[in-house]
């Protein structure tokens, strides 16, 4: 009986997986905000915001929630829309009180999460069946709270890669997420070769930022113009009070060129064979229709162009016919062709035999099939042969006995009628 319901409960499992699966239409309920961008705010007492929403997509009817650290200071204006509402629109809004301190909360980010889904509490009082789906959406809102004393983070940060004899700018904001302000503080922007000397240098100064409040910085032009191709360590650093904070980046200075970085080493020679070749463009910018011819011990082949993106690394693959090539080590040439510009580069390679790889047996499954139907019914037959036999033993013995019976009768009768009567 166990067994029988575990296997009923998990058909059930299988076709309520199914019908979600291949239902033609699955609506859950949603949440859409008025803005772009996660609302977030800066932690202060008396602080006061209000926040637009929407539920879309409602089935049933809609429950609205907030939970998190500041969950005591928002309402809400609805937090039951029923189903026939056409209205679905609601704000939330947050209200700290000015006797509230920075200190009672956890310093950093501090997530409210809103939460719109369906009453499912409804649902199971006037839905019927065995399964109800219940659907729900969620969306934060983020405050962040002022860490003890001084404390600041680089935010925003964009220092882009260019070409040879050309300019660079740095784009960068600090973030003063501290309690305290940030009075008379710098910071120092390096450019270092290989060896870590420093190339180009940038510093300002006497820099105040007050708390939770960040600042914007653009330093332009970098004179990069007459750095050599290649790459450069770069490292922006900031310091207050007795602290400091640096982030480190690689700057790239491009050139005209594609470089080959990698390829095939093994091919067989029994077909047409696939030759990969790995290049990388040293270029900041898109280089068009960059291809390379090869040549094996005569034999040649040509990849398909491809088009390169700044920087970028991809395989470009030829097609050759091995079938010609002896067996052994070669050297292949290859000739690789970019914007106007084309070099030649040589290397090695190996043509190998196949190795022969015997097939597996193929399992004739209808013969199996076969004698395990002829061993089966064998088997059937042997059974019934013994169930029958026992049959015709029990029946026979069965008939001797009452053939003996009646024999031992017969005889008792015969000598009853022989005695003779008293007179």
């Amino acid at each position: 009986m166990k067994n029988i319901n575990i296997k009923y409960r998990i058909l059930l499992l299988f076709i309520l997986v199914i019908t979600i699966l291949f239902s033609t239409t699955v609506l859950s309920v949603g949440v859409k905000r008025f803005s772009y961008n996660i609302p977030e705010f800066e932690f202060k007492p008396g602080l006061e915001k209000s926040i637009n929403y929407e539920a879309i997509y409602s089935t049933r009817n809609t429950v609205i929630s907030v939970k998190g650290a500041f969950s005591n200071y928002t309402t809400l204006s609805k937090d039951y829309i029923p189903l026939e509402n056409k209205d679905k629109k609601f704000t939330l809004t947050i209200k700290i009180p000015l006797n509230v301190n920075a200190e009672d909360f956890k310093p950093g980010t501090n997530t409210l999460m809103l939460t719109v889904e369906d009453d499912l509490k409804k649902a199971m009082e006037e839905e019927t069946g065995m399964f109800i789906l219940a659907t729900a959406a969620r969306t934060p809102i983020r405050i962040n709270v002022p860490y003890p004393g001084y404390y600041a983070e680089f935010n925003e940060f964009e220092l882009p890669s260019l070409n040879s004899g050309l300019d660079t700018s740095l784009k960068f904001s600090i973030w003063n997420r501290g309690k305290n302000d940030l009075v008379n503080t710098n910071y120092d922007f390096i450019v270092k070769d290989s060896a870590g000397d420093a190339l180009i240098t940038k510093t300002e100064g006497n820099i105040n930022i007050p708390t939770q409040e960040k600042r914007y910085f653009y330093i332009s032009p970098i004179e990069t113009g007459s750095l050599n191709p290649g790459d450069y360590q770069t490292t922006l650093t900031y310091d207050y009070s007795d602290k400091s904070v640096s982030k480190d980046y690689k700057l790239k200075v491009g050139e005209l060129n594609v470089d080959i970085i990698n390829h095939t080493t093994q091919l067989y020679n029994d077909s047409i064979q696939k030759f990969h070749i790995l290049v990388e463009s040293d270029w900041n910018d898109m280089i068009r229709g960059v291809y390379a011819d090869i040549n094996i011990n005569g034999t040649e082949a040509k990849t398909t162009p491809a088009n390169l993106e700044n920087f970028e690394e991809r395989t470009i693959t030829a097609y050759i016919d091995t079938t010609s090539i002896p067996v052994g080590n070669h050297t292949v040439e290859m000739d690789l062709y970019f914007a106007t510009d084309s070099k030649k580069q040589f290397s090695n390679i190996e043509i190998i035999e196949r190795p022969v790889i015997e097939e597996p047996k193929q399992i004739n499954w209808l013969i199996i099939g076969l004698i395990i139907i002829i061993v089966l019914l064998l088997a059937v037959a042997v059974l019934f042969i013994i169930i029958f036999s026992k049959k015709l033993l029990k029946n026979d013995n069965n008939l001797t006995k009452k053939v003996t019976k009646k024999s031992k009768g017969v005889k008792d009768d015969k000598e009853k009628s022989s005695k003779p009567k008293k007179s």
